[in-house]
């Protein structure tokens, strides 16, 4: 019994060694050669690692709820089912270190659960975005993956995975309009500041240029002025030469008709 029980522990550890060192990806081909071991207890498929076998027939049904939301979040989902977590104090530290020690991708999310200790962990790789490494999204997550397995009379195993791959979509999507918001009010407010620049700009300009109209206006009203009196002084000068012109005209005419009188006068006397 003793044997048995070492030789499954050594599987067990072999097999963990296998994925997270060396994170092969397993292909259904590799399944249904696992699958013709004479343990089949152990299930190895793509990223799930399930010694107790409690995915059974949804396994696949997990495996693809995993992919699409990889393809939709670019998170990376891990399962990690073992019978227990071989006597460590702090599981989540253990989990999370095993995690971190296999150089996982950015977003890595790992579920692990340890079913005759009834622990279960979720841990995120320490390359993770904020939005999936902070503690309150650790929690939910957590929460979500642990409902399953206390809310009915068994454990739902497959529904537990497939509701942590749903809540990881929920809380990305959730987080991202929160990101694109706060772009969003950056780049208003950059086209606000731009078109307050350019208003001020054109505002500038059409100054400048209404200035420059109305001292070309004023220069051109000053000019025509002063030609105006040129021609008014002109005019005047004129008129005063022709005015001259005329008295004296009237002058001579006086004489001559003055002349006129005295000498008739002077013709009556004489006889």
């Amino acid at each position: 019994m003793r044997q048995q029980i070492s030789i499954r522990i050594a599987k067990i550890f072999t097999l963990l060694l296998a994925v997270f060192t060396i994170f092969p990806t397993f292909t259904a081909a590799s399944y249904a050669d696992s699958s013709s071991d004479q343990d089949h207890d152990i299930t190895v498929y793509e990223s799930i690692t399930d010694t107790e076998n409690l995915l059974g027939d949804d396994l696949n049904k997990v495996a693809d709820a995993i992919s699409k939301v990889n393809k939709e979040t670019g998170v990376h989902i891990r399962l990690l089912y073992l019978s227990s977590f071989e006597g460590h104090d702090d599981a989540k530290e253990w989990v999370t270190n095993l995690l971190n020690s296999t150089n996982p991708d950015a977003n890595t999310v790992l579920l692990a659960v340890a079913t005759s200790e009834g622990k279960l962990v979720v841990a995120v790789s320490k390359n993770s975005d904020e939005w999936l490494s902070k503690q309150a999204t650790v929690d939910e997550l957590s929460d979500t993956a642990l409902k399953p397995l206390t809310s009915g009379n068994t454990p739902n195993w497959s529904q537990s995975a497939i509701d942590l791959t749903n809540k990881i979509k929920v809380i990305h999507d959730s987080y991202t309009p929160s990101i694109v918001k706060r772009f969003g009010v950056f780049v208003l407010a950059g086209i606000f500041l731009i078109i307050v620049i350019a208003a001020i700009v054109i505002h500038l300009y059409h100054g400048k240029r209404k200035k420059e109209h109305e001292d070309k206006r004023k220069k051109g009203r000053r000019a025509l002025r002063k030609k105006l009196t040129g021609r008014a002084e002109l005019f005047k000068r004129r008129k005063v030469s022709d005015s001259s012109m005329e008295t004296s005209s009237f002058s001579q005419d006086n004489i001559s008709a003055e002349q006129y009188d005295s000498s008739n006068n002077a013709d009556v006397e004489q006889e």
